[in-house]
């Protein structure tokens, strides 16, 4: 796993150096921190790689970027832990992502350890996607958790069309619903 991780950050890191050659020194040494600490916590950098390509994709400075990667580690810590306290052993990368998600859009941890406790595998994120994205549109996240719980008794269809519906009363607002291509999570 040390192997894999230290491979995983100087791959991250190669094209940093560029960067810090032009003064960025200090977000390259926080970049290195918050992956030996990802590494560290078994968080898939590759959720922290994301942020690093969405950020150089727009030309955001490395110093804004160091930033985001901070707080979305400490979002994916959190949701960790979220995960490990509702009985989930060994989270996806896409439990971890949709659970950080939520977490910073309100979501409170008891709502989401409902969810966990209540739903299995893919229907688990997608739930979780759809709580965040009510609770994006504006819903009190106790509606949201009922709407999404009364989706998830009716079956997968229900849910399936109460994501869909919100997806697009998302992008009705010019919003960008949680999972949606584009997003790698904690936005910038």
């Amino acid at each position: 796993m040390r192997t894999v991780a230290l491979l995983m950050t100087a791959l991250v890191l190669a094209p940093v150096g560029a960067a810090a050659q032009q003064g960025n020194e200090g977000a390259d040494v926080r970049v290195q921190a918050v992956m030996d600490a990802a590494a560290k916590a078994q968080i898939p950098l590759s959720l922290l790689q994301s942020k690093i390509n969405e950020g150089r994709a727009k030309g955001v400075s490395m110093d804004r970027i160091a930033t985001a990667l901070e707080a979305r580690l400490k979002g994916l810590e959190q949701a960790q832990t979220v995960l490990s306290h509702a009985g989930v052993a060994s989270p996806s990368e896409g439990d971890l992502a949709v659970t950080a998600d939520a977490l910073e859009v309100g979501v409170s941890e008891a709502a989401l350890a409902q969810i966990q406790n209540s739903a299995h595998g893919e229907r688990r994120m997608v739930a979780t996607a759809v709580l965040s994205a009510l609770v994006q549109l504006g819903h009190a996240p106790e509606d949201a958790l009922s709407r999404v719980q009364a989706a998830m008794e009716k079956g997968p269809n229900a849910l399936a069309n109460l994501r869909a519906q919100t997806a697009s009363e998302l992008r009705g607002r010019g919003m960008r619903p949680p999972g949606a291509p584009g997003r790698s999570g904690g936005g910038d």
